[in-house]
């Protein structure tokens, strides 16, 4: 690491000033359950652009995840 940081130093700036700021994008739980609800099969079999290999997620998988993320943290 020590070898290479002068030119990888100079060259990650340089990308970092080239691409600009990355901000994280989070979810919350509401919108996390949206985006697994929209990659269920059911959802999928409404877009047709798709190729047929992609199958989605099983219910009972969309549906143990949604449920995970509604259960709420009991304080005791």
């Amino acid at each position: 690491m020590w070898l290479t940081s002068p030119l990888s130093w100079p060259f990650a700036k340089f990308l970092d000033w080239m691409m600009g700021e990355h901000k994280v994008q989070r979810f919350d739980n509401d919108q996390l359950k949206t985006l697994i609800l929209l990659h269920s099969k059911e959802a999928l079999k409404e877009v047709h652009a798709l190729p047929s290999t992609i199958e989605g997620l099983d219910n009972s998988l969309v549906n143990m995840m949604t449920g995970v993320m509604s259960v709420q943290k009991i304080n005791i």
